[in-house]
């Protein structure tokens, strides 16, 4: 019984190898976070072009109406033939009454055939001053309307032009410099309409005097 007693007593008390053994407990390291780069990110600065303005069509319209009307008064044929034309005849009635004046009173023998060819002459060049007198009514009225035309179209492009933008399209130098152009032509054509038909008249009115002198040379001398 006292056996029984320590083998029980020596069995409760086993020993440590024979413990069950705890597993170990895992140490958990501790990872550092991760440090921002000590240099700075340079952002670029966006940059936003502005749309260019969309051309104004109605000024290009403008501009090249205004274009067109200028090439049209480049030259005009008819008007410079009735200026040549009076200049030719008046030459003519010159020398007629010099020739009818030489032979009626700068001779010593009078040749009243040459005084009549002198007026001949006279009348012929009158002729021809009052045929483009006549013909001098239809060219002009084509180039009044001409210049009338590229005064519109002067004062349109002016109109359209001081609605526009500084930026606009066609831009500012373009319009001053097709307006200045165009400003002047008109200026210097009707000038030059406006000479035309004086020339014209006082021509006529010189050729129709050269006449009734070398008429006055003629009859007084034969």
């Amino acid at each position: 019984m006292a056996a029984a007693a320590v083998v029980a007593v020596l069995g409760g008390c086993a020993p440590a190898s024979d413990a069950v053994r705890q597993p170990a407990a895992t140490a958990v390291v501790a990872t550092p976070a991760a440090t921002p780069s000590a240099t700075p990110t340079t952002t670029s600065p966006t940059t936003s072009t502005a749309p260019a303005p969309a051309p104004n069509a109605a000024l290009a319209a403008a501009l090249d109406k205004l274009a067109a009307d200028s090439r049209a008064l480049k030259s005009d044929a008819a008007l410079a033939g009735v200026r040549t034309a009076v200049a030719s005849g008046l030459a003519s009635g010159r020398k007629g009454v010099q020739v009818a004046r030489t032979a009626a009173y700068q001779t010593s023998v009078r040749s009243c055939s040459q005084v009549y060819s002198g007026l001949s002459t006279t009348r012929s060049g009158a002729a021809t001053v009052a045929k483009a007198a006549a013909a001098l009514g239809a060219p002009a009225s084509v180039r009044q309307r001409q210049i009338a035309s590229l005064q519109t179209s002067i004062a349109t492009v002016r109109r359209l032009a001081a609605a526009q933008p500084k930026s606009g399209t066609p831009t500012a130098a373009e319009i001053d410099a097709a307006v200045k152009a165009a400003t002047a032509q008109a200026a210097a054509e009707a000038a030059s309409l406006a000479s035309t038909r004086a020339n014209t008249a006082d021509g006529l009115a010189r050729a129709r005097e050269m006449v009734a002198s070398a008429t006055d040379i003629y009859y007084k001398a034969c």
